[in-house]
């Protein structure tokens, strides 16, 4: 059904933004406490964390303003009231 549907993108959604959030907070946080004494142990996944964190959360809001339009789209042909 349409509603079964729409609440596991709605979760698969909610899970991706909060994993984006969670590897961004955390990349943020390993970079901050990584060595400073020349060595480059730890840095570059922390900053991999913060890119993916950072394209995770752009991709969920570029998702969101895909759905918003298809929604509105699909009512305009739909119904001819545009």
């Amino acid at each position: 059904s349409l509603r079964v549907q729409a609440a596991t993108t709605a979760r698969l959604a909610w899970w991706c933004l909060h994993r984006s959030v969670l590897v961004n907070s955390t990349g943020h946080h390993d970079r901050d406490r990584a060595p400073t004494d020349g060595t480059s142990r730890g840095k570059g996944l922390a900053i991999a964390g913060i890119v993916l964190g950072a394209v995770g959360i752009v991709g969920f809001i570029l998702w969101i303003i895909l759905i918003v339009v298809a929604v509105n789209n699909n009512n305009c042909n739909t119904y001819g009231n545009c």
